[in-house]
C-alpha cells in the first residue's frame, strides 16, 4: 500500500483545471461559461468535503460571497 499523501487547496484546483481544461485565469474569472462553472461548483464541493472548508472560507479564497459556494455546491 502507497502512503496517504496529503493534499492542498492548489493540488485538488489544479487537478480539477486539468480535469475540465480551464485555466487558472479562467476558474477566478467572473465568466459564467457552463465548463469554467462546472469547474468552480465541484471544488467547492471537493475542498468542503477534503478539507473540511466551510462555504465562508472557500468564498473568501475565491472572491465569491458563501451564498454563492452554497448554491453551486447544491447544484
Amino acid at each position: 500500500m502507497s502512503p496517504q499523501r496529503n493534499l492542498s487547496i492548489d493540488d485538488i484546483e489544479n487537478l480539477i483545471y486539468a480535469f475540465y481544461k480551464v485555466t487558472s485565469i479562467d476558474f477566478k474569472s467572473i465568466s459564467r461559461k457552463k465548463n469554467i462553472v462546472l469547474a468552480r461548483w465541484v471544488s467547492w464541493v471537493v475542498i468542503s468535503e477534503y478539507l473540511g472548508l466551510s462555504s465562508v472560507s472557500i468564498g473568501n479564497l475565491h472572491n465569491r460571497d458563501h451564498t454563492t459556494v452554497l448554491h453551486g455546491m447544491r447544484q
